[in-house]
């Protein structure tokens, strides 16, 4: 067995001393025949370590790599298409084949000491320093790469990452970071073919697992996630937004959310076309503190807004994204959704942006309350908030829908609010968040007794063709029909279902 104690090397444990020659020098010889480096218990601090082919990177139970506090300690490799990629890491591997890691033990990042020592407030998130490592795990362009079990925290930008990787596992890793840690994403999967990822806890600030597709990757294809539990105070799974490339045959399935503020979210903006994603046997809250809550989020359309880049040195700075046609979205099917949420389902396609056939069976919407979308819907914009459909922002709707062809709903179930509101249980009546819309929390004792609570339609549908089986369905109040429709095409299938 062809294992190398780090210790053997000239690591020290202490939590202060400087060892990336250290793990290096083991990587490097481990790498001759194949092999482990073995990492025991205790605190090593290292820069950059590049793991190599047939490396095996093994941390005992109590092990914790902890990342350097100088930036100058990371070895220096290309930036990325923004400024969340930039070029150190704390652990990376690029043009590699079967490289693991694994084991008990931690990787931290130590990205506290790259972040503003202040925020505004206890809702909000913490500021980054621009140029800082991140991702803090970098796996580019590899085959074969295993990680498992091991612990990811505290990072200064993105957790893991791998990007144009083949055959990939992540299996039984546990996430653990701040929910206001900003762009703290938890697993990232950029141009990945043939990829699981199984039994993960992830608990952190931004996307808890988001597939992405841009300028320097291939497409994103043939991904499966399943059997994990995910809390974030962004999106729960993301499939775009990053989107030069296209998206297919994906699937997930057996997710438990223990908060997000979005659950699914499927976003095309640069062009690239999302296409036969399945999601099955999804439940938990969509109750982040933030405005705007989406269980589900489909939207395309397209930007040429800059690159949202602020690093000077980085080749993309200053400029915006070249002209080319919209993506288009098409072929997702949601089944056996549970979410407990104050806000709303949105779908929609801008310009000429297309998004059809959308199926969403066995959809179960929980309100303990109502966030009313109209007064800050008004103000909001841009690709996040469904810049070029205002009436959609605004819609009061627990489902809203607009320019979609072919969408079927069945078995949708709503339960309303039954006030006063349990302040304990929503987060955006505790979180200073909420102050963004004064128009409805001006009156906070209105809002908990319901007094205040704005009527809301089971479905708000423009421009659509399809079904709605719409048996057992109400609106919030009497004063507003249970579904509102203009230029659609939809059969409403109230009685029975639709055979």
């Amino acid at each position: 067995m062809n294992t190398h104690n780090v210790l053997d090397y000239g690591a020290v444990a202490d939590g202060k001393t400087l060892n990336t020659v250290a793990f290096q020098s083991a990587v490097d010889a481990a790498a001759e025949r194949g092999g482990t480096v073995l990492v025991p218990a205790g605190d090593f601090v290292t820069g950059t370590v590049e793991l190599k082919s047939r490396v095996t990177l093994h941390l005992s139970q109590g092990a914790r790599i902890v990342g350097s506090r100088n930036l100058s300690d990371y070895a220096a490799h290309s930036w990325g298409h923004h400024d969340d990629r930039t070029p150190y890491h704390l652990i990376f591997a690029e043009d590699a084949h079967h490289i693991t890691i694994a084991g008990e033990g931690e990787i931290n990042g130590n990205g506290k000491h790259f972040q503003h020592p202040d925020r505004e407030h206890e809702w909000a998130f913490w500021r980054e320093i621009p140029m800082r490592p991140s991702p803090m795990v970098e796996i580019s362009r590899c085959t074969d790469v295993r990680v498992e079990k091991v612990r990811l925290c505290d990072p200064a930008g993105w957790t893991l990452h791998l990007h144009d990787c083949d055959k990939a596992f992540v299996h039984a890793i546990t996430i653990d970071n701040s929910l206001f840690w900003p762009n703290s994403d938890g697993i990232d999967l950029t141009g990945c073919h043939h990829t699981i990822i199984s039994d993960c806890y992830i608990h952190t600030g931004d996307d808890a697992i988001a597939l992405k597709t841009t300028e320097d990757s291939r497409s994103c294809e043939y991904i499966t996630v399943t059997n994990c539990v995910l809390e974030t105070s962004c999106a729960a799974m993301r499939l775009g937004f990053e989107s030069d490339q296209a998206f297919l045959n994906c699937s997930f399935s057996n997710i438990t959310i223990r908060n997000c503020s979005r659950g699914i979210d499927l976003v095309t903006f640069a062009g690239g076309n999302i296409e036969n994603i399945s999601f099955t046997n999804i439940v938990g809250r969509c109750m982040s503190g933030w405005l705007f809550d989406r269980p589900i989020e489909i939207y395309a359309s397209i930007t040429d807004d800059p690159y949202k880049v602020c690093i000077p040195e980085h080749p993309n700075c200053g400029k915006t994204y070249p002209a080319r046609p919209p993506g288009r979205i098409r072929g997702i099917t949601v089944t056996n959704l549970d979410i407990e949420t104050c806000g709303r389902i949105m779908m929609g396609a801008g310009g000429d942006a297309t998004v059809e056939d959308i199926s969403l069976d066995h959809i179960r919407l929980r309100y303990p309350m109502i966030d009313d979308p109209k007064p800050v819907g008004k103000r909001a914009g841009g690709n996040s908030f469904f810049g070029d459909l205002e009436d959609l922002r605004t819609a009061r709707a627990a489902l809203v829908a607009e320019n979609i062809a072919d969408l079927r709903v069945t078995d949708y179930r709503i339960h309303w609010p039954s006030y006063p509101v349990d302040e304990d249980k929503v987060e955006l009546l505790r979180s200073s968040n909420r102050l963004q819309n004064p128009e409805y929390y001006g009156d906070m004792d209105a809002v908990i007794s319901g007094r205040s609570a704005p009527p809301f339609t089971a479905v708000w549908a423009r421009n659509v063709s399809g079904l709605i089986e719409a048996r057992g369905l109400r609106a919030s109040a009497d004063t507003v029909d249970t579904i509102s429709m203009e230029n659609c095409e939809l059969e409403v299938v109230s009685s029975t279902r639709n055979p």
